[in-house]
């Protein structure tokens, strides 16, 4: 009975509770007292058989009859009490959690829905790139009797000094003069911030400063090359300081005084130097290999800038050079600003040898058209980088020499060299070609002119902010 109710109610079936249970035991026993009941009302009402007459009589057998159907009207209303809290109960299953058993097997699937992966942590951003230091202001050296305007040079600093540089209007080749455009001379202090010596303006006149020479000048400053020594530590192996016979390898990207450089020790003792060469190769080898038979010797004209020293390209595929034998060997990197190298060398040759893209030689522009077009098409950023950088796969060390700061250093760079210390007295003084807007408009173009300058700078700015902060020596 229990179970045809739970069917006809539209239930899905379910485990059966402790309340399902006593119900199912009181139908059954109501089921039994039916089955009881009846058999014995058949028995009385059946016909005499031939058995002995039974002892009791009606009167009896109808009082036990009435006490049953009593019974049995008790248990038909206690029945429909149950069945109403089987209907109780099976309302309150409705409305709890469904079971974690049983279940209609056709019923679909329950839908999963989708997971959506999640987001991938934003990585961090990388630290801004401190900017280098600008250079400072020159200092304005007063002459406090005389006014504002008149500027001296103090007998009792020796220390600041004339340098030569390519913009000078004076004739004079040891120093760097330059004419004043207006009363305030701004221009002479525009072009001392873009020279890596410039220290100090001097003014040698009194009032209106236009039309006037102001002189640049600079202040020597000695640095402390003792940490070098850490550096030859690490490559003791393949470079020292001893003093022996050596092939010295001078790489430049033009314009730099590697041709100065090369030229010098070409010209020492062949007791001290073995060969020179000369490279604008942008690539630093991995390893050390012989050199190529040059296609003509070094030539040792006055002028080490006219002279021809052997080089180009490294090789590739020469013999290779035993470790064992590095030191027998200095690499060496000379850098420079590459706006005055560029205002040096400018050319389409040039540009090939320094694997720049240059296109066709007939439509290789002019510097003042190079400057215009605002890319570095020479790849001279690149080949700094790559000279200045260190590089865990090359095998030999590279001794970095910052141009402008080689005569206020002289004899540490020689030691570095591995040169005997006397030689310094024979390291050429500095000279500049003279190169300004009136050099260029007697040659008929506008190559040379502080416009032009200006704008190289815009596409040197990175090269040109390492190398004013870059010391005199680097051991890369």
């Amino acid at each position: 009975m229990g179970s045809d109710n739970s069917s006809s109610s539209g239930l899905t079936p379910r485990s059966r509770t402790p309340a399902n249970k006593s119900l199912a035991a009181l139908v059954a026993c109501f089921i039994l007292f039916l089955i009881f009941a009846n058999s014995t009302h058949q028995t009385l009402q059946s016909p005499p058989s031939s058995s002995p007459p039974s002892a009791i009589s009606n009167d009896a057998l109808q009082t036990e009859m009435n006490a049953l159907t009593a019974e049995k009207s008790s248990l038909l209303r206690n029945i429909d009490v149950m069945q109403t809290e089987k209907k109780s109960i099976y309302k309150n299953l409705r409305a709890g959690p469904e079971p974690t058993t049983g279940g209609d097997e056709s019923a679909p699937p329950p839908v999963t829905p989708p997971v959506t992966p999640p987001t991938p942590p934003t990585p961090p951003t990388p630290p801004t790139p401190p900017t280098p230091p600008k250079p400072p202001s020159p200092d304005l050296i007063l002459n406090p009797s005389s006014g504002p305007l008149k500027l001296y040079t103090p007998p009792s600093s020796p220390s600041i000094v004339d340098f030569p540089c390519p913009l000078r209007d004076d004739p004079d080749p040891t120093s760097c003069k330059l004419e004043c455009e207006d009363e305030g001379c701004t221009r002479a202090e525009k072009v001392c911030e873009t020279y890596v010596e410039c220290t100090h303006l001097v003014f040698d006149g009194e009032g209106d400063m236009k039309g006037k020479m102001v002189t640049l000048k600079h202040e020597i400053i000695k640095e402390d090359l003792s940490i070098l020594n850490s550096a030859f530590t690490k490559w003791s192996n393949v470079m020292s300081k001893s003093i022996k016979p050596r092939t010295y390898v001078i790489i430049s990207y033009g314009g730099s005084g590697s041709k100065m450089l090369a030229g010098w020790i070409s010209d020492l003792p062949k007791s001290s130097v073995v060969k020179v060469k000369h490279m604008h190769d942008p690539n630093p080898p991995p390893v050390m290999r012989t050199f190529n038979r040059p296609l003509r010797e070094a030539t040792h004209n006055g002028d080490f800038r006219d002279r021809h020293i052997p080089g180009g390209l490294f090789s590739k595929d020469t013999e290779l050079i035993p470790k064992g034998e590095y030191d027998d060997f200095r690499y060496v990197y000379i850098f420079k600003d590459p706006v005055e190298g560029l205002v040096s060398r400018h050319g389409h040759g040039h540009c090939e040898h320094v694997g720049g893209e240059c296109g066709r030689i007939e439509s290789f522009p002019t510097l003042d058209g190079y400057a215009s077009g605002g890319k570095d098409l020479y790849h001279l950023s690149d080949f700094f980088d790559r000279w200045t950088t260190p590089d865990s796969n090359r095998e030999y060390p590279i001794l970095a020499i910052n141009y402008h700061k080689i005569w206020d250093n002289v004899p540490s760079i020689v030691e570095a060299l591995g040169l005997p210390p006397q030689y310094a007295q024979s390291f050429p003084k500095r000279t500049e070609t003279v190169r300004n807007n009136k050099t260029g408009e007697k040659e008929g173009h506008n190559n040379h002119s502080e416009d032009v300058r200006e704008k190289l700078r815009g596409i040197y700015k990175g090269v040109r902010d390492k190398i004013f902060t870059m010391p005199a020596m680097t051991i890369v």
